[in-house]
């Protein structure tokens, strides 16, 4: 998926940490890369330094069956000359990757009553 963004309008920020917030129902982990894009969707920096987990699975039992939601926080700083190329950046392309728990050691099921919540939110660092 891609996201526009637009960080280049808080001119006096320095800094930045993102935090991801994940309750997942789900017997699935999701890793996540994000990379930011400038003119003409030229890749400018990345959100990690190698695809990370943000979701983490629900465990469950010998039958696959979830037993207790997983929830996973995750923070990512992006400080002095890596926040600065990354406020040029005009879009960010989200990719992902799933694997089921325990690296799939155990088949899981799936049902439609199961959800993930995700929230994200980001604080800035300003120079006055």
């Amino acid at each position: 998926d891609t996201l526009d963004i637009d960080l280049a309008q808080y001119e006096n920020a320095i800094a930045a940490e993102l935090k991801i917030v994940a309750d997942n129902s789900l017997p699935l982990e999701v890793a996540v890369q994000g990379y930011f894009l400038g003119e003409n969707n030229r890749v400018i920096d990345s959100l990690f330094t190698k695809i990370s987990p943000v979701i983490g699975a629900a465990p469950v039992d010998e039958f696959g069956e979830v037993i207790n939601m997983e929830s996973l926080v995750t923070f990512v700083p992006v400080e002095g000359d890596r926040f600065a190329r990354i406020k040029e950046a005009k879009k960010m392309l989200l990719t992902t990757a799933f694997s089921s728990y325990n690296n799939g050691q155990i088949p899981v099921k799936i049902y439609t009553d199961q959800q993930v919540d995700i929230r994200m939110g980001m604080k800035l660092t300003v120079q006055q």
